[in-house]
């Protein structure tokens, strides 16, 4: 099987095919770019759903866990005057068969495995650092697409938040994230590591509750009363904020933790 980017759709593709049905496959930018001759959502619509005014297919089938109009660029009604079936597909970190002897199919409780592989991958980053270097890394960057984050329910914001010593809080009965909460220090067993994290116009725009999260743990780790030796947040602050000070800066200007000064 295909576990590349659009491994998903290929695999899709040729159940579709074995089935003997026809799968008409569109890709698209969500905004058309005249120079590339690239098409827009809309266009992309018009010109392959259509003949002679006419909808020629049965089925609509959109493989990204968001919705096609989660981004403003399709409007609602484009799809309602197809007036076809749309499935929107959702991936799932089990087999089928688990799908198929699940009771509920598609429940909330995937969404935790987000965080479970989040956690994971920040412990590794850790791990092979600490192999290489003899030390924990002080800094990390994470570059958080909404794409990929939207696909697998924010296993990159997991990592962001893991590295900090953060954990979500989760509403009972929904897996709702309604907080976050610092994991103290004697469960972590390492330093709170300083990250920063390099998002997309689209993840700012379809997360905005991440981003706010991801803010709020932020300040949240910089305003701990640790060590600065384990908690490199607060480190780098207090030394960002010492810079300032002494080239006659202001520290509130520049963006730091009020409630440290």
């Amino acid at each position: 099987m295909d576990l590349g980017e659009s491994g998903i759709q290929t695999e899709l593709i040729r159940e579709i095919e074995r089935q003997g049905y026809n799968a008409l496959v569109v890709f698209s930018n969500n905004l058309g770019n005249p120079e590339t001759g690239a098409t827009g959502l809309t266009e992309a619509f018009e010109t392959y759903f259509y003949d002679r005014g006419q909808v020629i297919i049965d089925v609509l089938i959109n493989t990204f866990v968001f919705s096609l109009t989660v981004t403003r660029f399709l409007e609602l009604k484009v799809i309602q005057d197809l007036g076809v079936p749309v499935l929107q597909a959702y991936n799932l970190y089990g087999s089928y068969a688990w799908w198929q002897d699940s009771f509920t199919g598609m429940s909330a409780s995937v969404i935790s495995y987000a965080w479970e592989i989040g956690k994971q991958m920040a412990e590794d980053v850790i791990a092979r650092y600490v192999k290489e270097e003899g030390r924990y890394p002080e800094s990390v960057g994470i570059i958080l697409w909404a794409t990929s984050n939207l696909r697998n329910h924010g296993q990159c914001v997991a990592e962001f938040l893991y590295l900090l010593g953060l954990r979500p809080v989760w509403q009972k009965g929904s897996l709702r994230v309604i907080d976050i909460e610092v994991i103290p220090l004697s469960e972590l067993k390492r330093p709170r590591v300083d990250v920063t994290g390099r998002i997309s116009g689209l993840f700012r725009d379809s997360m905005p509750a991440s981003v706010t999260w991801m803010d709020k743990a932020v300040d949240m780790v910089a305003s701990l009363e640790e060590s600065l030796e384990e908690n490199y947040i607060r480190k780098h602050v207090l030394q960002e904020a010492q810079e300032l000070t002494e080239q006659g800066g202001c520290c509130l200007a520049a963006g730091f933790v009020p409630h440290l000064w």
